[in-house]
Order: C-alpha cells, then sequence, then structure tokens
C-alpha cells in the first residue's frame, strides 16, 4: 500500500488511511537572483526578476542535479535555462538560453517558443524533449495546432544537438490543437512517454507513447490515458482537463503528478497511480495533492510538476505564481509502498441501455463488441467503480467494465464477454480468478459466460442484482406489440430501435424493427405464466403460444442453475409491486397488423413483490436464499447500501460513509442526438456549457427546457443524417434532418426542447434543407435505380409543392403519400421499398408542421394494414385461405372500406384512410 501523512506548512496534519506521504511545502519569497547572484532561502529558492516555470530536474555523471527550465527572455519569448546544485536544494543558474526558439530551422513551422523540457541522462548524453510553439501569444484557435514536441541531445547539459520534431497535433483526435509538457522514462532501454493533448475544445488530456530509441514514437491507439472525471478537475464547466504529467516508478508502481483545476489547468497538482502505467487510479488519494496558499509565491497558480524518487523520498518541484510571476517551490516526503495481497478480478456487467457504439445504432445490425463503449450519462455505475478504486483496486487492470451491444441475443453478448475476458480480463490477471458483478440484463449476461462459455473454476462468484432470471412480464409488450414498455432503459431503448430502425430494416410495424434488431426482448419474456383472458380470466395455454413467445433459453439456464448456485449471490427487492400477469384480448386490427396475435394487454391481473421493474422470484432464479433491500431496480447498484452489500459478498469491509454512491439516470425525460456518418457532434447548452464534443451520438438524461446548440463537424464528404429523439413521461418525438459537409466542416443548428411539449419541431435552423427538398432528393435517387411514371408524377408534385397555400400543401402531399403508396405497391426493388418508405416519412413530416392535429402515426398504421391485406388478398386468390389468423377476408376488407366515414372526422385523415381502402377492395 501507498501511505500519505500530509503535513502543509508545518502548520496542520491530515492522516489518510492508504496513503503515507509527507509533504511539506518550501516557499520562496519575492527575492531575485541571476546566474551570478542566487538569493537562497532554507531548502528552496529558485526565483529571479524574470519568470521561471516547467522544470525538469536530471541528475548528472556524479553527485550533481540539474534543473533544465522555461523562462521568459528579454526578447520576450520563451527559452530553456539550465541550473545545478549538489543538494537538489540550492540551485544556480548556470545559463538562461541553451535552447532558443528558431523561426527558420523547421519548414512550415515557425517556431517562437520553447518550453516544458523533460530530461534524462542516458548512455552518458542528456535527452531532452521540450514544446515548440508557432504561435507567438500562444492563443488557441479552434482547429489550429500550434504545440509539437521536439527532441534534442547533449553531452554536458549546454550545447544541444539541432532540434527535431517527433511528436505532432493529430488532426480530429484528442490531441489535435496541441501535443505539450513530455514526461519520459526508460526502461529495459524502451522509452516510455507521458504528454498532454489538447482537442478543438480546448479540453486537456494525458496520453501515452513509446519508443525504441527516443526519436520513432508510437502513440497508444487508446489514448487518452487520463483525463478529467472529478468535481475538483472541473473538465465540464472550465474546460481545464488533465494536463503537464510527470512520471515516477517506485517498487514496480507508476505514480503521476499532474496539472488540474476548476478555473484554468494550473490550479491544482493531483497524484494518481498505475501498475502499468496506462490505466491509472486517482482514487487512492485525497486529492488535489497541491493547491494554491493565500499570500505566499503560488497564491495565483500551481501547475508542472516534476517528480524525483530518491530512495524511498518523492520530491516534486512545481511552479507557483503569485499573480505576478512564475517561480519553482518544492514538496517531498517519504513513499512506503508495501507489496499487496493478489485481488481476483472483478468484472462489472451493466444493464440495457448503458453502452452504445454510434455505428451499430445507425446500421440496425450487430457491430463487435470492441466498438462499444459506455454512455457517459448513465451513471449508476460510478459509485461501485469509485468505491472498490479506493479499496486498491485499478480500473482497466484488475477492475472492469464490460460494454457490450444489448439488442442481441444473451447468448451472444455472454460470448462477447468471454472474448473480453480472454482478452483484457486474463492477461493482466493470470493467475486470478474472478469474479463478476451483473445489473439487471448483465446479470444473465454474466450467466451465460458463466454456465454456456468459462472455462471450469475460473469464476469464483458471480452477483446479480435486480437481474429477470424468469424473465420480466413488461418484454412482452415490446416483443409481441412493438410497443414501449414504462421501464426506463427498455423504453429507451425499444423507442431508440422503433425510430431509428424502422425504416432501415424494411419493417412496416414497430413489432417487426423490434423482432428484426433487438432478439434480446425474447431472451426476456416470462417463463412463469403471465397471461390470461381479460375477461375470463382463463389461463392461456403456453404450450400453444408457440416458440416465438415461449423463453425456452433462460428455461434452458434455469434446468442446470442447481451445477452453478454455490458461485451466485442474488441481490433483489420485496419493497414495490411489479406486473405480473396480463389480462389479454384480441382486436381484429391486431391480427391484421400482425401484433399481439395472443392478445393485447388490457388490464393487470397479477402483481407481486419486486424492484418495481423485476419480480423479486423472478431475481431470485428459485425464489429463495436471495438478499432482500429495500431499494428500487436502480438503487440496488447505485445506492451506498447495495454498493455496501456488493463489497460485503466481495469480502471487502467498508463502512457506510466511505462508500461513494452512485447516482440514477432519469430516462423519462431523456434527448438522444444520432449522427449518421460522415460527422461528429458537439453540443451546448442553454448556459453554454459543453455537453459533448467530438461524439457521434449524445445521451442527456433529465434534459432541460431551453434552446441547445449542436454543431455538426465534417469528417469527410457526404451526406449525414442528425437524428434528435425526445422521450418524455407519456410520449416520444424523434425527427431527422439531412444535410451534406465536407471534412472540417461545421453547420450549426438551434434545437429548441421543452419536455412538456415534446412534438413540437425542434430543429429550427436556416441551414436545414426543406422536408420537400428532402424528399425530392429521394425521388431523384429512385428515379436513377428505375424507371417508373408514378416517380415522374411525385416529382411533378413536389416541384410546385412549395408555392402552394398551407391547405393545397396538405392536399397535395397526401395525394403524394397515395403515390408513393401505389409505387411500394408495384416495385420488386429492396431499395426502392426503402426509399419510397423513407420519403413518405418526409412527407409526414411536412403535414406534421403544417397540422400538429394530423394524427399521422394512424395513417401509417392503415397504410401497413393495407399492404397486410394484400397479402391476405393473394392468399385467397390462390385458393391457400378464406380466412387467416382467425379473421375472415371479406369482413376485413368491408370494415376498412367503411373507413373513410366511421374511423375519423378529420377529412385530411380520411383520405388516407380511404386509401387504404381502394388498395383493400380493389
Amino acid at each position: 500500500m501507498l501511505y500519505i501523512d500530509i503535513v502543509y506548512q508545518m502548520r496542520y496534519r491530515v492522516i489518510i488511511p492508504t496513503i503515507f506521504f509527507l509533504l511539506f511545502f518550501i516557499l520562496c519569497e519575492n527575492t531575485y537572483a541571476t546566474s551570478s547572484n542566487l538569493d537562497k532561502q532554507d531548502n528552496i529558492i529558485l526565483t529571479s526578476n524574470f519568470d521561471i516555470n516547467h522544470t525538469s530536474i536530471a541528475q548528472g555523471t556524479s553527485n550533481n542535479y540539474f534543473i533544465f527550465f522555461s523562462n521568459k527572455l528579454d526578447s520576450g519569448k520563451s527559452g530553456i535555462g539550465i541550473a545545478s546544485s549538489d543538494n537538489k536544494i540550492d540551485w544556480q543558474i548556470i545559463n538562461r538560453e541553451i535552447i532558443l526558439p528558431n523561426e527558420s530551422a523547421h519548414p512550415n513551422w515557425s517556431e517562437t517558443d520553447v518550453f516544458s523540457p523533460t530530461v534524462i541522462f542516458y548512455n552518458n548524453e542528456y535527452y531532452m524533449w521540450f514544446v515548440s510553439s508557432r504561435a507567438g501569444s500562444r492563443q488557441f484557435k479552434s482547429g489550429e495546432s500550434i504545440y509539437r514536441i521536439h527532441f534534442s541531445k547533449s553531452s554536458d547539459g549546454l550545447s544541444w544537438s539541432n532540434p527535431v520534431n517527433v511528436i505532432s497535433p493529430s488532426p480530429n483526435s484528442w490531441n489535435s490543437e496541441a501535443t505539450s509538457s513530455p514526461s519520459v522514462l526508460v526502461e529495459n532501454d524502451q522509452f516510455k512517454m507521458w504528454y498532454s493533448g489538447r482537442d478543438s475544445k480546448g479540453l486537456w488530456k494525458i496520453g501515452y507513447a513509446s519508443s525504441p530509441n527516443g526519436l520513432d514514437w508510437t502513440q497508444l491507439g487508446t489514448n487518452p490515458i487520463l483525463q478529467s472525471s472529478e468535481s475538483w478537475e472541473s473538465a465540464g464547466k472550465h474546460l481545464p482537463g488533465t494536463v503537464s504529467p510527470s512520471v515516477v516508478k517506485y517498487k514496480n508502481k507508476y505514480i503521476i503528478l499532474y496539472s488540474t483545476g476548476e478555473q484554468a489547468p494550473f490550479n491544482n497538482i493531483a497524484i494518481a497511480i498505475s501498475n502499468d502505467g496506462v490505466s491509472w487510479s486517482k482514487y487512492s488519494f485525497h486529492n488535489p495533492l497541491i493547491q494554491r496558499e493565500s499570500g505566499k509565491f503560488d497564491s495565483n497558480m500551481v501547475s508542472s510538476p516534476d517528480a524525483l524518487v530518491l530512495d524511498s523520498e518523492l520530491w516534486i518541484y512545481y511552479s507557483g505564481h503569485d499573480g505576478n510571476k512564475w517561480s519553482i517551490g518544492l514538496a517531498k516526503g517519504d513513499l512506503d509502498i508495501d507489496p499487496e495481497e493478489s485481488k481476483d478480478a472483478i468484472v462489472v456487467v451493466p444493464g440495457m441501455f448503458s453502452s452504445y457504439d454510434p455505428v451499430g445504432l445507425s446500421i440496425c445490425s450487430k457491430t463487435p463488441w470492441q466498438n462499444w463503449k459506455l454512455i457517459p450519462q448513465v451513471t449508476e455505475y460510478n459509485g461501485i467503480l469509485k468505491t472498490l478504486q479506493t479499496q486498491g483496486y485499478t480500473l482497466n487492470q484488475n477492475l472492469f467494465i464490460f460494454p457490450y451491444d444489448w439488442r442481441q441475443k444473451i447468448t451472444d453478448s455472454g460470448q462477447d464477454l468471454k472474448s473480453f475476458i480472454d482478452t483484457q480480463v486474463i492477461p493482466k490477471n493470470p493467475d486470478s480468478k474472478i469474479n463478476l458483478v451483473g445489473h439487471s440484463l448483465g446479470g444473465l449476461v454474466s450467466r451465460s459466460y458463466l454456465q454456456e462459455y468459462a472455462p471450469a473454476g475460473l469464476v469464483d462468484q458471480i452477483i446479480t442484482l435486480g437481474s429477470p432470471h424468469q424473465g420480466v412480464t413488461e418484454a412482452y409488450k415490446a416483443w409481441a406489440g412493438g410497443e414501449l414498455p414504462e421501464d426506463g432503459p427498455m423504453r429507451v431503448a425499444a423507442s431508440f430501435i422503433v425510430n431509428i430502425c424502422k425504416i432501415k430494416t424494411g419493417s412496416l410495424t414497430n413489432k417487426s424493427a423490434i423482432q428484426k434488431t433487438a432478439p434480446v426482448y425474447k431472451d426476456i419474456l416470462p417463463t412463469y405464466q403471465y397471461l390470461k383472458g381479460a375477461a375470463t380470466h382463463v389461463w392461456l395455454d403456453m404450450d400453444k403460444l408457440g416458440d416465438e413467445f415461449n423463453n425456452s433459453y433462460l428455461s434452458g439456464l434455469n434446468q442446470t442453475y442447481s451445477n452453478y448456485s454455490d458461485k451466485f449471490t442474488k441481490i433483489t427487492s420485496t419493497s414495490f409491486d411489479v406486473d405480473k400477469v396480463y389480462g389479454v384480448a384480441g382486436y381484429m386490427e391486431d391480427q391484421i397488423r400482425g401484433v399481439y396475435m395472443h392478445g393485447r394487454p388490457t388490464t393487470v391481473l397479477i402483481s407481486a413483490p419486486g424492484d418495481k421493474t423485476v419480480l423479486a422470484e423472478s431475481a431470485s432464479v428459485t425464489n429463495e436464499n436471495y438478499i432482500d433491500i429495500p431499494l428500487d431496480h436502480k438503487g440496488l447498484i447505485y445506492s451506498r447500501e447495495g454498493i455496501q452489500k456488493i463489497l460485503e459478498v466481495l469480502g471487502i469491509v467498508v463502512e457506510l460513509d466511505d462508500i461513494t454512491a452512485g447516482q440514477p439516470t432519469n430516462f423519462k425525460p431523456s434527448l438522444s442526438l444520432l449522427m449518421r456518418s460522415p460527422a461528429t457532434i458537439n453540443i451546448t447548452d442553454q448556459n453554454n456549457q459543453v455537453i459533448s464534443s467530438g461524439d457521434k451520438f449524445v445521451f442527456i438524461p433529465n434534459y432541460d427546457s431551453g434552446n441547445y446548440k449542436v454543431e455538426v463537424v465534417g469528417t469527410d464528404k457526404g451526406s449525414y443524417e442528425l437524428v434528435v429523439g425526445q422521450i418524455t413521461e407519456n410520449s416520444t418525438h424523434w425527427e431527422s434532418f439531412e444535410e451534406t459537409t465536407t471534412q472540417n466542416e461545421i453547420d450549426t443548428y438551434n434545437i429548441s426542447i421543452n419536455p412538456d411539449q415534446p412534438n413540437q419541431p425542434v430543429i429550427k435552423d436556416n441551414n436545414s434543407i426543406h422536408p420537400i427538398q428532402s424528399a425530392s432528393n429521394k425521388i431523384t435517387q429512385l428515379q436513377n435505380i428505375e424507371n417508373n411514371p408514378i416517380l415522374d408524377q411525385i416529382n411533378q408534385l413536389l416541384s410546385n409543392l412549395d408555392k402552394l397555400s398551407d391547405q393545397e400543401k396538405v392536399d397535395q402531399a397526401l395525394r403524394i403519400i397515395r403515390y408513393l403508396g401505389s409505387y411500394y405497391q408495384e416495385t420488386t426493388n429492396t431499395e426502392g421499398k426503402l426509399l419510397a418508405l423513407e420519403t413518405i416519412q418526409q412527407i409526414e413530416t411536412l403535414l406534421s408542421n403544417l397540422d400538429p392535429e394530423l394524427d399521422l402515426s394512424s395513417a401509417r398504421f392503415k397504410l401497413a394494414e393495407s399492404i397486410q391485406q394484400k397479402k391476405l388478398e393473394r392468399l385467397n386468390k390462390k385458393g391457400q385461405a378464406t380466412e387467416l389468423l382467425g379473421i375472415n377476408y371479406s369482413e376485413a376488407s368491408n370494415r376498412f372500406a367503411k373507413a373513410e366515414i366511421n374511423e375519423n372526422s378529420n377529412p385530411r385523415l380520411n383520405q388516407i384512410y380511404s386509401f387504404s381502402a381502394y388498395y383493400l377492395i380493389n
């Protein structure tokens, strides 16, 4: 363990249980020194009448030490100087100008400043990496790269070779504007560098690179490795981030010091620890470690730590600013790192809609698990991860969280978990057993891995929290009827699938879209009896429901559960009522549409204890030997009480007050933005706070009403589609918007949203392509696919649509929908059918804007029903059936033929109903 005992200015003492570190500040007065007259104080003084900062200390050939530092030259530019000492405390400046900026030395790089050196003594030479700037004022401009890292070497520390560029900013990445502040170690002739990068939004992060010679560097593909995540780093508010790393190694542990802070990247110095130099834990320390002190040399800023380990002592040289100039201070202390007991690896498997892959969500099909990431705004799991890190676990070393495609079959997710464990967990924990902590659906995925894929003896324990081992009744609504469940994550997930994937998969109903895209809903159907006749209260015969509505997967796992029961701990709740049995009734319209084939739920006949989402008897597998905590479904994993129970099962004793709780994610209301390539999204809220930068998918739970600014940044040339979805307590509303872009082109949209009025158009921007233009573009695409006179008629109607009055636009738009329906019926081209449905959607968007009272969802259902009836008609003509699904064909035809006068009083909508009836009887 690493223990730190902090003494600040020798005035007070704080003992942190897991850390012992004697820290004291040796501060400088407002004194002046030059290379010939250094005014010394006890223990340390390195100050002058010019700025001195960004230091790096290196030991020479004998018992002498050098500090290499940045300083402001008489020219106003920054250069690099050197000072020497034989005790590391009393310093003498030797030369302020050992490396100077050279505007003509580098092609296409007019160097105006050099600063932030890091120096090592290697093979009897000094190796230096430093920052070169081509912006004299160091003022960043969005998208412009101005910092990069250069390399030089010297035999004496005074005369240096011509610098060469070794690491530059990468366009459209986490370090697009700057690579800066290098820190280098050499281990077994392998050079390792930690360095800062700044993105186009001004956020600093820390990355890692390696080199065989100090010149040719390979940057880690998963960079950045350290970024803002805590309130004292305040990345979301002022965008400082993490910057200026300094890394040392002690007893096989890497220790990093870095600058961070609330108002600028110079307010605090923090510390973290790592086993491999890539995965870092900030939570074994009382951070921030060094802060400003009023009235002292660092009263305004602290920055740029440089660490040195001497025996068991850690010395931290750092820059302090008093409001007028920079000077160098020192903090030092004793390190005591004891050998750690081996810890079994822990893998946390989250529930539904906790992970995302923007490509997978866009194309509505399976993508590799490596592409899936945790949704940052889903915060239920933050508490368990942080608490385990305070207990000595290191994220991505012996503590993991597994993002996955929650739409796919559970067995496929279990197989992906096997791949994750084989490639990510076992190589870092070769002699460790594995503990699985699965919440909700994650418990079933963990179970799939254990019972289907795990090698014998590898899994020590599996803890499931609110996992539906016998299914969940509400899944029937989504799987059988395409209806959105009430449960937050299941509701958002189903809404996403219905609105993003319905047209993409060629589905005519919500049910079809869900069954094609998200077979997971079948895997969580109940294994118990859950349907009765609403009027008769007679159980439906489960055997007669067919395989589509019987959960053979969970039933199979449950049959072999007893072989693994000694590894299971099931945590649930009995404090809330949960739907168990639906009363269902049959409706002819449902039968024709192919939904709720065994009855639509009209009432809840039986409720039973659970956690608001999952029945306790389902979460317990066998309705026995479970832990009951009076918390709801989310609280089981995010609350301190739930986390304490998990730790207790794992044999970790922590007081409740020492546990960090997660936060519940409010899915209703929530806002989702999805970018279909080639572009990314930057979004800023009404208070000008950055919510997300450089992403293709943004999820905002519990969003506030107001105007949001969305920037779409092109990553290539082509067309893109921006999809915006609102989910509220009682409704959902989705819009899509199309435009073209080129690389680095920025389109700005003002989005006005209000959870109380989710059906209002949210995208209001002069840059937008009108639905008429979008529809016209799609008709052009159709004409390129095939020559059909109907398309010519549609194009003619579209050409003058924008010139008509609103009343005339509605009438003409309805005519266009009729023609598109005719085309859909005639064409045999699959791509043509999809484009026709997309064009209908664009015209419906126009109709919604013109007449918000028009119930287009009903009209869309009628169109789908007409197509279904054509299938019935073909069967009837072939003599294969006069009755299908229990519905007499002629009866259905007559019913829909009367739709115009019976179904709705809205005459405009009746035109669409008439259109459906036309196809039924002709």
